[in-house]
C-alpha cells in the first residue's frame, strides 16, 4: 500500500503540473483514504464489467479532488499515464442554470484561461421547473451569448440522433486554445412507446413538473406517444413527468 500510495501522490503532481491547474494539495490529503479503500480490500468493483449492479459506488463530493481520482483509475490499471497527463473534463448543463449568473462567471473564467481540455454539453430541452426556459430551442441565442466569452459552440440539431451526438463529441474534442460548448436541442420526457405505459402525466398551462406519483392518465403508448407532440407543438406552457419503473429487456434488469 505504501509503494501504491507513493505512485498515486507522484500521478497527482505530475497531472497537476502538466495541466497547470487543479488541487493537489487537496488531492494529496485523501490519498491514503482513498486508495486503502480501493485496493486494500474493501471497495468492491470490477472494472471489467462495470456496468455489475454488485459494484460498490464511489462518489467524489469533494470534487477538487479529482486528480486523486483519476490517479485512482491509473492505478487500477483503467487510464494510461499519458491519458493521466492529458484528461478532458466534460460537464453537462441544463438550459434554465445558464440563466445563473454563477455560469457566467464559469464561462467567463474557462475561456479567460484557455481550458481547451474543457467540454460543456448544454441540454436545450425548452422547458424549467416553472415553464419555458428564456430562450426555448432557440440554439443560436445560446450560441451567441456563449461564444461571445470566448468559447467555440457546436450545434447539434437533434440530441436524440446518435450520429449527430458522436460527430459533436468527435469535432468538440479536436478544439485548441478555447474551450467548447455543445448545444443540443432535445425534447423533455423523450423516452422510447414501449416504456411508456401509463407512466406518463401531462399538465397545461401551470409549468410545474409532478413530482409524486398518482393520477395517471390512462393512454396507451400510441397514444402518450402521439400526445406528447401534439402537446408540445401546441402549447409551449406545458410540462412533462415521465415516470418509468423497472423493465426486463432481453433476459437483464435495467432500471429507466
Amino acid at each position: 500500500m505504501l509503494q501504491l500510495a507513493t505512485q498515486i501522490r507522484r500521478w497527482i503532481v505530475q497531472s497537476t503540473s502538466a495541466a497547470d491547474s487543479g488541487h493537489p494539495t487537496s488531492s494529496l490529503s485523501a490519498v491514503e483514504l482513498m486508495t486503502d479503500l480501493v485496493f486494500a480490500g474493501t471497495f468492491r468493483y470490477d472494472v471489467e464489467h462495470p456496468e455489475h449492479p454488485a459494484n460498490d459506488r464511489l462518489i467524489f463530493s469533494k470534487g477538487h479532488a479529482s486528480p486523486l481520482f483519476y490517479a485512482l483509475w491509473a492505478a487500477a490499471g483503467q487510464v494510461s499515464e499519458k491519458e493521466l497527463m492529458s484528461y478532458r473534463t466534460f460537464v453537462l448543463l441544463g438550459d434554465s442554470e445558464m440563466a445563473e449568473g454563477s455560469q457566467c462567471e464559469a464561462i467567463q473564467l474557462a475561456a479567460h484561461y484557455k481550458l481547451d481540455n474543457l467540454i460543456g454539453i448544454l441540454d436545450v430541452n425548452r422547458l424549467g421547473q416553472r415553464g419555458e426556459t428564456m430562450y426555448g430551442h432557440d440554439l443560436e441565442a445560446y450560441q451567441q451569448r456563449i461564444e461571445a466569452f470566448g468559447w467555440r459552440g457546436i450545434l447539434v440539431s437533434d440530441g436524440h440522433d446518435h450520429k449527430q451526438v458522436c460527430d459533436a463529441y468527435a469535432d468538440a474534442c479536436q478544439s485548441t486554445d478555447q474551450p467548447v460548448m455543445i448545444i443540443a436541442r432535445t425534447i423533455k420526457g423523450k423516452a422510447k412507446k414501449r416504456w411508456l405505459k401509463k407512466g406518463v402525466g401531462l399538465k397545461k398551462g401551470v409549468g410545474h413538473l409532478f413530482g409524486k406519483i398518482g393520477s395517471f392518465l390512462k393512454l396507451t403508448s400510441n397514444e402518450v406517444e402521439s400526445g406528447l407532440t401534439s402537446a408540445l407543438e401546441r402549447d409551449k406552457k406545458i410540462s412533462i413527468s415521465v415516470f418509468i419503473g423497472a423493465k426486463e429487456l432481453g433476459g437483464e434488469r435495467c432500471l429507466f
